[in-house]
């Protein structure tokens, strides 16, 4: 972890990771809809489109929607309808309450910018503004399909860095160790995220809450 001083003032920049922070995701969620729906195996989807680069390519902003999905039904050997196989790729988050609650609480105390920081791609985008109300509570949002850059790539970072308050005050939650660890050598303060009390047991430590 990086340095971050015990009891901050308002110039302190807390970061969330969106998928397994503040939502809950699970990709082989969407895995099990295409299996089930062409007669595929759930591990060999989520390899073809999870593990050899399509998603990344996705989250980059580098390939279109409608490419993506043309890709994805080559890739599986399938015929995807695009309205379908959206509906199926954007229908796997459930919402994190708890930490959703922590995030309401510290724009209530008024003490932290909020950004977020996310490895997403536009249909995620688009069905997280349509089904949740979590995106309006940060003052900035950092989506690697807008910036063209993904974590742990130093560019989203800084990123996040220059929309930050004061530079050597910020707070970066992640689920994915890699990412927090990639944030620390920049000299952000990371925190894995492991549940929502430990991190609101940190955060109050911290003077926030």
């Amino acid at each position: 972890m990086g340095q971050i001083r015990q009891n901050p003032m308002k110039d302190t920049t807390v970061i969330f990771d969106l998928g397994n922070v503040v939502l809950f995701c699970d990709h082989r969620i969407f895995c099990r809809k295409v299996g089930r729906r062409h007669h595929i195996g759930v591990e060999l989807a989520y390899r073809k489109i999870f593990l050899e680069g399509l998603e990344y390519e996705f989250d980059k902003g580098e390939i279109s929607p409608e490419t993506f999905a043309a890709r994805c039904s080559a890739a599986l050997k399938v015929k995807l309808d695009v309205d379908q196989f959206k509906k199926m790729w954007s229908d796997i988050f459930t919402q994190n309450r708890p930490v959703v609650d922590l995030i309401k609480a510290l724009r209530k105390r008024g003490r932290s910018r909020l950004l977020l920081l996310s490895n997403t791609n536009v249909w995620h985008v688009e069905h997280v503004k349509k089904r949740y109300d979590v995106l309006p509570l940060f003052d900035s949002l950092i989506l690697s399909c807008e910036v063209g850059h993904c974590k742990p790539d130093r560019r989203i970072y800084q990123r996040a860095i220059s929309l930050s308050t004061d530079p050597t005050q910020i707070i970066y939650v992640d689920d994915i160790p890699e990412y927090v660890k990639a944030a620390c050598k920049l000299g952000i303060f990371g925190i894995p995220y492991t549940g929502a009390p430990e991190l609101k047991g940190i955060l109050q430590a911290r003077g926030l809450l």
